[in-house]
Parts: structure tokens; C-alpha cells; sequence
């Protein structure tokens, strides 16, 4: 019986420190992004493309995703690794990828987020109309 109690307990340690070690690799990336896309060459004082040229990302730890890219508000799921993010983009402007045709769907790639040795990570999105990766830095994290 001591013995089943100690295998019960060391399967329960190995379970807990590996959902601990997760849970602090996917930390680092919960918080608020942002980046210049360089799409239009940037004019003083003019907000058309200022808005054209942001992206701002706020991962969050409910497992979701905020983005606003080009004036465009895009939300959806991540999935956190150590050195790469997944983002599954589910809603554009509020509405359900399916519900803006089979064209939006076939474009809906995941993005991907690499991190940087500096901190700051390369967001790629391989579906979208410029596959040249945005360096994202961090915004702001929020608090513990």
C-alpha cells in the first residue's frame, strides 16, 4: 500500500513541475507587443500612415490574443512554447473567420511569433498579403 501511495505521489510531483515549468515559459510572452510594419514610408504628423504601418499584440494568459494590424483589430487562441508562439486568428473586425468567405478562410494561416535572443520577437504571418516577419518589442507586461 506505502508503495501505490509513493508511486501516486511522485506521478503527481512529475506532473505539477512539469505544468510549473510551462506555465513559466509561457509567461515571458503574456503581455502587450508592438511593432512597425515599414509598409509606407512614414510622414510626420500624418495618422493614415502611422495607422497603416502599427501592429500592437497583447497575449494574454486566458489563452487568447488581441492584434491590431493596419487599422484592423484581429483576435483569436495561442498556443506558448519556449522560443515560438502559435496565434490562430479566429475574428476579424469582431466577425467569425468563417463568416467572411471561403477566401478569408483559405488565407487564415496561423501567425507565428519566434523569440529573439534580445527579447523582442519576429511575428510572421504566412497567409497574409507581405510574409515578411514584424519585430514586435515589449509594450508593457502585466502584472504578476
Amino acid at each position: 500500500m506505502a508503495r501505490i501511495i509513493s508511486v501516486a505521489v511522485l506521478a503527481l510531483g512529475l506532473t505539477l513541475t512539469a505544468l510549473v515549468g510551462c506555465e513559466s515559459q509561457s509567461q515571458k510572452w503574456y503581455g502587450d507587443w508592438e511593432g512597425d510594419l515599414q509598409r509606407a514610408d512614414p510622414i510626420p504628423g500624418n495618422d493614415v500612415v502611422t495607422t497603416i504601418n502599427k501592429v500592437r499584440l497583447t497575449i494574454l494568459p486566458n489563452g487568447t490574443f488581441e492584434l491590431l494590424r493596419s487599422g484592423i483589430n484581429e483576435s483569436g487562441t495561442h498556443r506558448l512554447g519556449k522560443d515560438r508562439a502559435f496565434l490562430t486568428i479566429t475574428h476579424v473586425l469582431g466577425r467569425p473567420v468563417g463568416q467572411l468567405g471561403t477566401g478569408a478562410e483559405k488565407m487564415n494561416k496561423d501567425l507565428t511569433a519566434v523569440w529573439q535572443s534580445d527579447g523582442s520577437v519576429l511575428l510572421s504571418d504566412p497567409g497574409g498579403f507581405d510574409e515578411r516577419p514584424v519585430r514586435l518589442t515589449r509594450r508593457e507586461q502585466p502584472p504578476k
